[in-house]
């Protein structure tokens, strides 16, 4: 489906790392960004066990806790060395596997898998940020990518100043 799509565009989604050429299609530019890693794995840890309002449970999240357990914030977790929070935890390889791949090495945690992430950051990603610093993600976005992403910081600077117009006054 990808390499049918229009020359330039740009397809966003949460996927690992594809090889392209190992199919003869051309490699396509990927940029990502990801989330500080101790924030990443304190977000997933509420999310596993809670999800979003509104949205069906996971196998995770359905997973029988009781009150006590429910209320565990993820301090308490990592303190009393709990599975949800430790390197064996169910988000702990998620962000290797993502730059990885869908190689057989990428499927388990392992020194390997996170060498071709390096490896795949450094030959295939264009540009790789930081959520936490969004700002200057945009800004090396204008500069590597300019027919997209052109004005894109001028862009989030005018909704942050909306937002912050619509909230009501202190006092």
């Amino acid at each position: 489906m990808i390499h049918k799509l229009p020359t330039p565009s740009i397809y966003e989604r949460h996927i690992f790392y594809v090889d392209f050429q190992q199919f003869g299609l051309q490699q396509p530019m990927y940029i990502n960004l990801v989330r500080d890693p101790l924030e990443h794995r304190i977000t997933g840890y509420y999310y596993m066990r809670f999800g979003r309002v509104g949205q069906n449970l996971t196998a995770y999240q359905k997973h029988r806790r009781t009150d006590e357990q429910k209320a565990q914030t993820f301090d308490e977790c990592v303190f009393k060395k709990g599975w949800e929070c430790s390197d064996k935890g169910p988000l702990a390889f998620l962000m290797t596997q993502f730059f990885c791949g869908h190689d057989d090495i990428c499927m388990k945690p392992s020194q390997a898998a996170v060498e071709v992430a390096k490896e795949n950051i450094r030959r295939h990603y264009a540009v790789v940020g930081v959520l936490e610093e969004f700002s200057s993600f945009l800004k090396v976005l204008e500069v590597v990518m300019p027919q997209f992403f052109r004005g894109a910081q001028d862009k989030w600077r005018e909704i942050g100043r909306d937002e912050e117009d619509e909230r009501p006054e202190n006092g």
